[in-house]
């Protein structure tokens, strides 16, 4: 038997009938919400394509198989995001943008919205709030009022842009701060309850509002633990689910 930094037991021998009564596609979902896995919902390959010449990256990953659009937005001005997303196939790939601090996603959104239309469109347009606030080591002094502004945008987003995820649980400074497994997972799932309980302050339902939500977890060498990771957090989110009803 080994003990991980997080104090768990791990057996020498892991079998079949160690998971007999949990199944992919079935609550808890601990194995994936695919009954099939991802036989036939591939996974999203989503390098984020950075530099002088992010068409370019962008448009070679998709040739050489990328399924997803993902760029670094944060020194990007509106009107040059624009001409980047004229060139690029949105149409045809999901985007995955993070956008940061500041008013980068209400004008990402907006712009999306003017020059293609995405009430159709797949994928991600998301930022943390909070973890952005724990980075900076610092709270707005009207922290209530910002957290509404936002998500009154998240509102008005779910009705032109409803299959775009909005908001993001981002465990990484958590996790590089020294967090264990653990208590990454416990930070993540308070702050996507806590988004979950703003969104019906602002008169979503906790179904819209987690419909929103996307997690990104950090990844290190302790390869099982994290597989672990990973799995205790989708189990851990659909018991979030059910306190809320759904």
């Amino acid at each position: 038997h080994t003990q991980t930094f997080e104090k768990i037991i791990l057996k020498p021998l892991y079998n079949l009938d160690s998971e007999k009564d949990e199944v992919p596609g079935k609550p808890p979902y601990t194995r994936g919400i695919y009954e099939n896995g991802y036989q036939h919902h591939p996974l999203k390959i989503c390098q984020v394509a950075t530099g002088s010449n992010i068409k370019g990256t962008i448009l070679e990953a998709l040739e050489n198989g990328q399924n997803t659009i993902s760029f670094d937005v944060n020194k990007m001005g509106s009107e040059e995001l624009i001409i980047l997303l004229n060139d690029l196939p949105i149409e045809d790939y999901p985007l995955f943008l993070e956008t940061g601090s500041g008013n980068r996603q209400e004008i990402i959104m907006e712009k999306l919205a003017e020059v293609n239309g995405l009430s159709d469109q797949q994928g991600a347009v998301v930022r943390d709030i909070i973890t952005e606030w724990a980075e900076r080591g610092s709270i707005p002094t009207k922290e209530n009022n910002a957290l509404s502004d936002w998500f009154h945008y998240i509102k008005n987003w779910n009705l032109s842009s409803p299959t775009i995820k909005t908001i993001l649980v981002n465990s990484r400074p958590y996790h590089e701060a020294g967090a264990d497994a653990v208590k990454e997972i416990a930070y993540s799932l308070s702050l996507g309850a806590h988004y979950i309980f703003e969104g019906m302050q602002a008169g979503l339902s906790a179904q819209e509002t987690a419909e929103k939500i996307i997690f990104s977890f950090s990844i290190d060498s302790s390869f099982f633990m994290q597989i672990a990771k990973l799995r205790a957090a989708r189990k851990l989110w659909f018991a979030v689910g059910k306190a809320y009803g759904q």
